[in-house]
């Protein structure tokens, strides 16, 4: 399963019962049984989990998995457990309410092995702006002096994310160490934030997998 910080529904339903909509999300559909009819005949379509994504590296991803006749099924979390099934009486197939507990919000159907799959999700993996929650391993700290970088029409979104700062000479200015991150510390909003202005890339989308679903039946989890 892929996770993303907003999600939009993939595919359309085809048949009542083989979607949920979520009113919440908007009235989103999320088709399983319609994504697996569209890699190799349906029933013989393996399903692979993906987890760690980013929405900036989705677009590449669903092109690789494309060539591997491989389909790509998004939507929210809290939806695709649902269409899943959450036990062994709502669950689409058997054994689907096992996927639905490890589901991030995204699937993979296909026939494809688990190497053209795996080779797919290592060409897109890349260096990604953390969010807030991340944790870093590593220290980033503005020291007291010019900011050079930055324009003086930032100086109150900078302010606003906790920056000690004045104009001096037509420029800003620091004037007390500012910690953009720690290493072990969860990285704040505005931390977040600044990292993205200072174009520093602490964070890799990395996705893999998780865990697979046979038509079998089969369920392994590799986490």
């Amino acid at each position: 399963s892929i996770d993303r910080q907003k999600n939009d529904a993939d595919l359309e339903a085809v048949e009542e019962g083989d979607a949920v909509e979520d009113e919440e999300a908007g009235g989103e559909a999320v088709d399983v049984r319609g994504g697996f009819e569209a890699v190799g005949g349906g029933a013989a379509s393996r399903v692979r989990v993906a987890v760690e994504s980013r929405p900036t590296a989705l677009k590449d991803l669903r092109r690789l998995l494309n060539e591997s006749d491989s389909r790509l099924l998004m939507g929210k979390k809290s939806l695709m457990k649902v269409a899943l099934g959450t036990s062994a009486a709502s669950e689409l197939r058997r054994n689907f309410r096992k996927l639905a507990e490890v589901s991030e919000g995204a699937l993979v159907a296909t026939d494809a092995s688990r190497d053209a799959v795996e080779s797919a999700l290592a060409r897109v993996r890349r260096p990604e702006f953390a969010l807030a929650g991340f944790v870093p391993s590593q220290h980033v700290t503005l020291e007291p002096g010019p900011l050079e970088a930055f324009p003086t029409s930032l100086l109150q979104h900078l302010r606003k994310l906790g920056l000690v700062l004045k104009v001096t000479d037509s420029q800003l200015e620091l004037h007390e160490p500012f910690a953009a991150a720690v290493p072990g510390t969860p990285l704040s909003p505005e931390q977040a934030k600044l990292l993205k202005l200072l174009d520093l890339k602490l964070d890799e989308f990395r996705p893999s997998i998780i865990a697979e679903w046979r038509d079998d039946g089969t369920f392994s989890s590799f986490s």
